[in-house]
């Protein structure tokens, strides 16, 4: 269990740089344009978010390694699904309700 920590931790930590520095957005997004060509989601601020997910996940991880290694910090070792769970729901409610990163017809999605 501690090496799943470990390598969850890694991984969510090498994803979280990647997002925050954009490399995945067009990943994310699928590229997808409208009949005009200009782009539909705002890939920059949905990185961002992402990369905030991502973080949340790797501590999440680093909180279960924790609770392996500290003598008497046993709590930690359920917090850390617990706060996986919980950031992953919030992630998909807030994803999918609202229409927070779809860029609008007029305004922001005709700036680059």
């Amino acid at each position: 269990m501690l090496v799943a920590f470990i390598i969850f931790f890694v991984v969510f930590v090498v994803l979280a740089v990647l997002t925050f520095m954009g490399k995945t957005a067009s990943f994310v997004t699928g590229g997808k344009k409208d009949a005009e060509g200009n782009p539909i989601y705002d890939e920059k601020s949905l990185s961002k978010f992402l990369g905030v997910i991502m973080s949340l996940l790797a501590v999440s991880a680093l909180f279960g390694f924790l609770g392996y290694i500290i003598k008497g910090a046993t709590w930690l070792i359920i917090v850390a699904p617990v706060m996986f769970i919980a950031v992953l729901l919030f992630a998909l409610v807030f994803v999918n309700t609202g229409n927070r990163f779809v860029l609008k017809a007029k305004g922001k999605r005709f700036k680059k």
